[in-house]
């Protein structure tokens, strides 16, 4: 597949990934607030449900991947920090996604 077309899959796929509601049990996504004399930082805090199997978490900004973590054992609650500054204004979401018995993620 050329190159071009492998990163516009990954660009439609990280978007849908973001926009879509999915079948899973929401998340709860928790900001926060970090200042140092050096920079302001917002922790982003995601809780995903205690029974569930998670591959990888995906936190999102205004629809669109912001960043995406593998599955850590028997962690339920992820972390993303990031600095304050005027493109941090948006709407921020986080995600999981899972394998179901087929073997097929589900979001």
């Amino acid at each position: 597949m050329p190159l071009g077309l492998c990163l516009l899959w990954a660009l439609v796929a990280s978007q849908e990934i973001c926009s879509s509601p999915g079948d899973l049990v929401a998340p709860t996504l928790i900001l926060n607030k970090d200042s140092t004399p050096q920079r302001d930082t917002i922790i982003l805090l995601c809780f995903v449900p205690m029974d569930t199997s998670v591959t990888r978490v995906i936190f999102c900004k205004d629809g669109k991947e912001l960043l995406m973590l593998p599955k850590d054992r028997n962690k339920f609650i992820f972390e993303s920090a990031q600095p304050v500054s005027p493109e941090s204004v948006g709407e921020y979401s986080c995600r999981y996604q899972q394998k179901d018995d087929k073997n097929q993620e589900k979001t």
